[in-house]
């Protein structure tokens, strides 16, 4: 090359102005544990394992060969990396990689695909077919779920089914293994009796075997349809007893996005079909059924250092639930509710950051820790009206300090965020129903995360009970523990609930905007 050329060769640019854009999480999600039987597989229940990939931001890429033709590109292996810094905490194995435009729309394949974690531990996730911007799940997957399902069951997800590209259903099959080994199922009441009645063992039939869950996401008319169904059972006979199903229509008729605020209002038609509802020490309700209308506005903003949020709405729907005081009587109501609420979180004392970005030196967090004090103030007014003149006035303040201390850089105990927010609410009136009757009405709420050495770190939050009328008096209960292994370009975590004996594994994947485009990984 002469001199002329050489100056219109760019050099790699070193990577700068990193920061967190978002996350993308694969979770196990509510799994529940079985008091009667602590063994190590028989304890989990009620478990999904899911894949949420968000728009990824910037992935650095490395292939020995990539062919281009025709609009598509295609290498044999190649290997992807969210992380900005060299060496990766988190690589992705792709062999028979392949990108498609189709109109416009990034489509990837790959006949299989691993995650490869600080070059030590390697996760096979199968053939992957992704849109850059939509969400997608593993193609297998393996749940426990001793209530609804009778054990051990596996999952598949299916391809996507696009119409119009304004309509998408994710549709996943589920295997109930155990119930199909035992013969056996314990998830129905019988068949002429409620769906409260209690559950009885009883012999399987061959439709028994599956399950079905289905998401549908639907554009048409200026208007967003979202619907969630889920089958434990493909028994035309058992059908009540084994469909839920939430359902929204709505529409934004006003949104605004500025720096440092955000205007959104919102009218939406919901409907539900056996929607679980957790009510603090009353525990978890079923609405059997709901359908009504909501007009929703929200408002974020920061002013003065001050974040702020501010929601006020309207609902109104008919409802059919357990009452409030016999659990195996099932009632309908028509119920109207405004609710106002505000939140503040008031910066006391900040520690001054001595940068604004992450470096390679940052290596157990994806972001630069804000250090500091905060004062938190949550309150809100909830009025209920019911048709048989029943109603609920209540006033919730909640607030508190919430103190962060510590880089989370260095190897032990270097990482320290911990809230104390005392809880009131002023009620008068009751629900005809169980699932929203005011309980609980005065507490303290607690939360600490520590980091114990390196990326492990533990995390608690509980709730202790000062209202006399509570069956929790006194005692701490929606106790959750939580064990996480941090890195900066992805996280680990555990938890546990041991009012609901519910837990979860999640896997999040952080994706970062970065200048520059760095070396060789």
């Amino acid at each position: 090359l002469n001199e002329d050329q050489k100056l219109h060769i760019k050099p790699e640019k070193k990577i700068s102005n990193v920061f967190l854009k978002q996350s993308s999480s694969i979770g196990f999600e509510g799994l529940k544990i079985n008091e009667e039987d602590k063994s190590t597989f028989k304890s989990l229940t009620s478990q999904k394992f899911t894949l949420d990939f968000n728009e990824m931001e910037k992935w650095r890429f490395k292939a020995r060969e990539v062919l281009i033709e025709d609009n598509v590109w295609f290498s044999e292996k190649l290997f992807l990396t969210n992380d900005p810094f060299n060496k990766p905490q988190l690589i992705i194995e792709n062999i028979g990689f392949k990108t498609i435009n189709e109109e416009g729309e990034i489509l990837i394949k790959t006949k299989w695909s691993s995650i490869i974690l600080d070059d030590l531990v390697k996760i096979p996730t199968g053939p992957r077919r992704i849109k850059i911007d939509e969400q997608n799940n593993f193609k297998w997957g393996l749940g426990y779920d001793d209530q609804s399902k009778d054990g051990l069951f596996i999952t598949r997800n299916l391809d996507p089914i696009i119409y119009k590209k304004d309509t998408k259903v994710n549709l996943q099959k589920e295997f109930f293994i155990q119930r199909i080994l035992s013969g056996k199922t314990k998830s129905f009441s019988k068949k002429d009796e409620s769906i409260y009645a209690d559950k009885v063992e009883q012999d399987i039939k061959l439709l028994d075997f599956l399950g079905i869950n289905a998401d549908i996401n639907s554009k048409f008319i200026g208007l967003d349809f979202e619907s969630n169904i889920s089958l434990n059972s493909l028994d035309l006979d058992k059908f009540k007893k084994a469909i839920s199903a939430q359902s929204e229509l709505s529409k934004t008729i006003y949104e605004e996005k500025k720096i440092n605020e955000e205007k959104k209002t919102k009218i939406s038609l919901f409907g539900t079909y056996r929607e679980k509802v957790w009510n603090g020490s009353l525990g978890e309700k079923e609405i059997l059924s709901a359908y009504g209308a909501k007009l929703e506005k929200n408002n974020n903003w920061i002013a003065n250092d001050v974040f702020n949020s501010s929601s006020i709405a309207i609902l109104y729907g008919d409802y059919e639930s357990q009452t409030r005081l016999d659990s195996n009587q099932i009632i309908n109501r028509n119920r109207l509710n405004l609710y106002l609420e505000r939140n503040i979180t008031y910066p006391i004392w900040t520690r001054n950051l001595k940068q604004s970005f992450i470096d390679k030196k940052v290596i157990y967090s994806p972001l630069i820790v804000p250090e500091g004090l905060n004062l938190i103030i949550n309150s809100k007014l909830d009025f209920y009206r019911y048709e048989d003149n029943n109603y609920q006035n209540l006033f919730t303040i909640k607030g508190g300090p919430e103190l962060t201390i510590g880089d989370f850089n260095r190897g032990f105990l270097d990482y320290t965020k911990i809230s104390f927010l005392p809880k009131t609410v002023i009620a008068s009136g009751n629900s005809p129903f169980a699932f929203d009757q005011s309980v609980d009405n005065h507490g303290i709420e607690f939360n600490i995360k520590q980091q114990l050495i390196g990326p492990l770190a533990i995390e608690f939050s509980t709730e202790y009970s000062l209202d006399i009328n509570s069956p929790k008096y006194e005692e701490f209960f929606n106790t959750i523990y939580e064990i996480s292994w941090n890195r900066r370009a992805y996280n680990l975590s555990a938890y546990y609930n041991s009012e609901t004996k519910t837990g979860g594994l999640t896997f999040k994947i952080n994706n970062f905007n970065f200048d520059g485009y760095g070396t060789k990984f």
